[in-house]
């Protein structure tokens, strides 16, 4: 490499790792005194008013500090009204803080708002047990691509969590980081670019909204340590801020890049065949982190490498296996993902093979009358994207044969595939990365049924089931045949007797 090229290189280095300055405009570190009176504002005096509803001066032992305490009512708000102006014509900057949540109801964090009119605001809610970011014009219409941009469900749980939402206006990106992983990213604006209104507003607050009905969505819970930067903070600077508090310049971590790899795999090998699959009995994932439960009688049967399990045509209500969900199966915004299958069946209707769905982003294989459909949505952000066999053109997979199946959705080509067998029956655009994360929600991962019902049951043997972060291609998919032995490989190769492929995991092996 030339010099000029190393110089370039270095450049391009200490520009990736310094973004634009953000100054940090206003800290309310909420630890007034019991009975203060205000709410102290620690870089420009924007002190605020505590109504009845608010308790300053709790001493809270998880985060080892004094907090302030909300009780879910009508004056549970923290008044910054006489500082609006000096806030409303921002177009681009960073929100964040500390709260606790005590119930999953509509419960505002911070906002901005037009108390004259019905629905002109921007806010940060805890609702429905996730954390969102958005913002309504004067009309009381959602402003922005994915008109909300929301984090997994699990917030509403009584614990800390720590939030940040970034807003670039001039590239039009808004992020939401939760505990410090980005979890949302699409364009929501800040409430200077509400069209026509951003003059108009004149409320703000901390822990409740107020419009022309009155105050409205107090918060239950905690808050701390919530701030205003005047710029975007990076993914890195979200996460010094979460680690070692508000400051006026924020180191730059870096960003939590999780590794591609095998997320969760179940080869049904735990009995042999002919043995009952009883309720309550454990399923192992091979990566020893998502072990799951039968949740009624299944059994065993023999599979192409061991044995398969078995779902008959029976009464249960509750036909599945049931996958305690955590971050690890969540899909967050720029990662890619592979859920593959492989089953036999001959069955009609609707059988579905794995399914993550919910409230908070979701995700499901199943067949329908023998055509495959693999399915995303992200539930209140972007929306959903699938792709489907077509079984006029022979692509149908309850044949009675064994058959794999892989759903791939690619951020950064933009597409989601589906394959049978390792051919590629169909492709769509996809999102670059969703306005929330996939799988998201807390319901559990299920195989053999659709999540909430146990109208979608799979009929026929599954021998195995992976889910993988990141994008595979047909070379890195499961095998439907077992892998032969060297000796039998090279009998074959003498006799010139064709191809036997592999059950497995090698790149270089095509169908």
């Amino acid at each position: 490499m030339s010099r000029i090229a190393v110089v370039l290189y270095g450049a391009l280095i200490f520009l990736a790792g310094n973004p634009a300055s953000a100054v940090l405009v206003a800290h309310w570190p909420l630890d007034d005194a019991v009975g203060s009176g205000s709410v102290a504002e620690n870089v420009n005096a924007y002190d605020g008013t505590p109504d009845s509803g608010v308790t300053q001066g709790v001493v809270d032992g998880s985060l080892g500090t004094t907090v302030v305490e909300l009780d879910g009512g009508a004056a549970a708000s923290i008044d910054l009204s006489d500082h609006v102006g000096v806030f409303s014509s921002m177009t681009s900057g960073t929100v964040t803080g500390w709260f606790l949540n005590n119930v999953a109801s509509a419960d505002a964090l911070f906002t901005l708002s037009d108390n004259t009119v019905g629905s002109t605001e921007a806010r940060v809610m805890s609702e429905g047990n996730r954390i969102f970011y958005a913002i309504r014009d004067e009309g009381g219409n959602p402003v922005g691509e994915g008109q909300k941009i929301l984090s997994q469900e699990g917030i509403a749980d009584a614990n800390w969590h720590h939030f940040a939402v970034t807003i670039d206006g001039d590239n039009e990106v808004s992020k939401l980081y939760v505990d410090g992983l980005l979890v949302g990213q699409n364009y929501a604006p800040m409430w200077g670019n509400i069209t026509n209104a951003a003059t108009a507003l004149n409320n703000m607050a901390i822990g409740s909204n107020s419009d022309s009905g009155g105050v409205q969505w107090g918060l239950d819970g905690r808050m701390s340590n919530f701030a205003i930067y005047d710029n975007v903070l990076s993914y890195g600077q979200v996460r010094d801020v979460m680690q070692n508090g508000v400051s006026e310049s924020p180191d730059d971590l870096g960003p939590v890049i999780r590794p591609n790899g095998t997320i969760a795999q179940y080869k049904f090998n735990d009995q042999a065949p002919g043995s009952p699959a009883n309720a309550n009995d454990t399923i192992i994932d091979e990566t020893g982190n998502h072990d799951g439960t039968v949740m009624s009688p299944l059994s065993y049967v023999a599979g192409l490498d061991g044995s398969a399990l078995h779902f008959a045509d029976d009464d249960y209500a509750d036909h599945r296996i049931e996958i305690a969900k955590d971050e690890d199966l969540y899909v967050l915004p720029g990662e890619g993902f592979t859920v593959e299958a492989i089953f036999r069946t001959d069955a009609p209707g609707i059988l579905t093979l794995v399914s993550m769905n919910g409230n908070a982003g979701e995700t499901w294989m199943r067949l329908q009358d023998g055509e495959v459909r693999w399915f995303l949505n992200d539930s209140g952000g972007v929306g959903s994207v699938d792709v489907q066999s077509d079984d006029a053109e022979g692509e149908v997979a309850n044949t009675g044969e064994w058959t794999h199946v892989a759903g791939v959705y690619e951020p950064a080509a933009e597409e989601i595939r589906l394959y049978i067998n390792g051919v590629l029956v169909d492709m769509d655009t996809a999102p670059a990365q969703f306005a929330a994360p996939l799988n998201g929600d807390t319901n559990p991962l299920v195989i053999g049924d659709f999540a909430d019902s146990n109208t979608r049951r799979f009929i026929g043997d599954i021998d195995e089931v992976r889910i993988t972060r990141g994008a595979l291609m047909p070379g890195e998919f499961l095998r439907v045949v077992p892998e032969p032995s060297s000796a039998l490989l090279a009998v074959f190769a003498l006799a010139a007797a064709g191809v036997v492929t592999k059950r497995g995991r090698k790149s270089e092996v095509e169908y």
